[in-house]
């Protein structure tokens, strides 16, 4: 398996603003949702507040306890 890292461009800031206007996410959450709707890439996540994201690929990841 490989992972890509990306960088916080221009682009991902001005959709991050977008998000913090629009939504109850906080700053680092916001990013990170740029990030991956910037780059056309499916976030998995726990975390609930992504799946209310518009236009936010995401897949709920499944915690075992």
């Amino acid at each position: 398996a490989s992972m890509t890292i990306y960088s916080i461009d221009q682009d991902v800031k001005e959709e991050a603003i977008r998000l913090r206007r629009k939504s109850r996410l906080k700053l680092p959450d916001a990013i990170i949702a740029a990030t991956a709707m910037c780059h056309d890439a499916v976030l998995v996540t726990n975390d609930n507040e992504m799946q209310d994201v518009p236009d936010l690929k995401s897949r709920q990841l499944a915690v075992r306890q």
